[in-house]
């Protein structure tokens, strides 16, 4: 459904209805909220990408929604309760969003992956010790 209509009344009443009868309701886990805060996700986006997944996967009572937003991808894992609504156990958006720990981890990947034998040991010891 479309944005809700500017103008008072009935017909705005008859579409909240609508709208709030004919999608399921959404549940977030206290993973799942504590996921969407670290890595800069809003409930906005997430309702958007089960309510209009580019493509929608289910296996063993899990659903898998993926949602193309520019050039990143929002990935959201949800099962479905006895009342019908749905509850998100984790989300994730790829790439990462800037300033975000998965953000950092991804560079620090990076980085890991060429370096030597040496250099791998002093980016391990440099993250163990808190310097990274």
């Amino acid at each position: 459904m479309s944005a809700p209509p500017q103008k008072g009344g009935a017909f705005r009443i008859l579409y909240v209805f609508l709208y709030t009868t004919s999608m399921p309701h959404i549940i977030f886990t206290t993973h799942a909220k504590q996921r969407m805060k670290d890595r800069k996700l809003s409930v906005s986006q997430i309702m958007e990408t089960i309510h209009h997944p580019l493509s929608k996967q289910h296996a063993n009572d899990q659903f898998t929604f993926v949602r193309k937003v520019g050039a990143q991808r929002i990935t959201v894992i949800a099962h479905m309760n006895q009342s019908k609504a749905y509850v998100v156990r984790s989300c994730w958006i790829d790439p990462p969003n800037m300033g975000t720990a998965d953000e950092k981890h991804r560079q620090y990947w990076s980085i890991y992956k060429k370096a030597s034998f040496w250099g791998k040991f002093v980016l391990v010891l440099k993250k163990q010790l808190g310097f990274m």
